[in-house]
């Protein structure tokens, strides 16, 4: 897939992706074809990613379909997670465990 004139934000993105840093990453505007530029960014980055899209719907939802990513990114049934913040270092160990 190729997106007109993103040049240069494929580039910057996917050097940060490529980072040994550790950054954040805001991309924001409202239809401006961000979800394509990301995962053109992450196909032309060769990194494992894990992408998910809010929805206009109940927190809940979102939350109970953000952890099913997640999990089934690594491989794993469902898992339920109390606290949104407990995703991250969930996470984080799993991604160690791979490298």
């Amino acid at each position: 897939m190729e997106l007109a004139g993103r040049e240069k934000e494929i580039k910057d993105i996917t050097e940060r992706f490529q980072s040994d840093r550790f950054e954040g990453l805001f991309i924001y505007g409202r239809r401006v074809g961000k979800s394509d530029l990301i995962k053109e960014c992450i196909r032309k980055s060769g990194i494992k990613a894990i992408s998910f899209v809010c929805r206009e719907s109940l927190f809940h939802d979102n939350f109970r379909s953000l952890c099913k990513n997640v999990t089934s990114a690594f491989g794993e049934e469902y898992l339920s997670f109390t606290r949104l913040e407990n995703l991250p270092t969930y996470v984080f160990r799993k991604a160690e465990k791979e490298n």
